[in-house]
């Protein structure tokens, strides 16, 4: 198996562990694309797979679980812009239970909940700092169901949301 190089036709390099001429071995492999953007971690018959880290090229990071190629179990996504994902991925998408943080502006906004393909869907918790907290349910990365909302003078709107849009007060059904 061995510590071996590989240099491609399409000026990606490889080096690590090979097995009959594929990728293999877990956490020692470190695979430099040609556009910049490095892979370091476990690979499993030419595939990544494990434990790993990439860097891209455009400045986002990836570190956590990989299978088939592709962000797969546990991971965190840092996003260039400084925006932060902690959570579950699925074939390459951000899926499950995780928290997404960021700053729009002057606030900084934290969603802590379920996403499927990478929104907001089911319930989850959205606070934008100095705004509001919406505590309820998504849906296309939206509010869309029953939700409260909560200002920081106390106040609430509790009731009905479709697209965003808060339609129905339970509290006052007239």
């Amino acid at each position: 198996m061995g510590n071996q190089t590989l240099s491609l036709e399409n000026g990606d390099h490889y080096k690590g562990g090979l097995v009959d001429g594929k990728k293999h071995g877990r956490g020692r492999g470190r695979y430099t694309f040609c556009d910049g953007s490095i892979y370091e971690g476990g690979f499993d018959n030419d595939l990544k797979s494990g434990k790993g880290r990439i860097i891209f090229s455009s400045g986002n990071k990836y570190e956590g679980d990989f299978e088939n190629n592709l962000f797969n179990g546990k991971g965190t996504f840092f996003f260039k812009d400084g925006r932060k994902y902690v959570g579950d991925f699925k074939d390459g998408q951000i899926s499950g239970h995780g928290v997404f943080s960021g700053k729009d502006g002057k606030n900084k906004y934290k969603y802590e909940g379920e996403f499927v393909d990478g929104q907001y869907e089911g319930h989850g918790v959205l606070k934008i700092d100095k705004i509001s907290t919406y505590d309820g349910e998504f849906r296309g990365g939206k509010k869309n169901g029953h939700g409260i909302m909560t200002f920081p003078d106390g106040s609430k709107e509790e009731g009905e949301w479709v697209d965003d849009a808060f339609i129905k007060d339970f509290n006052n059904p007239w």
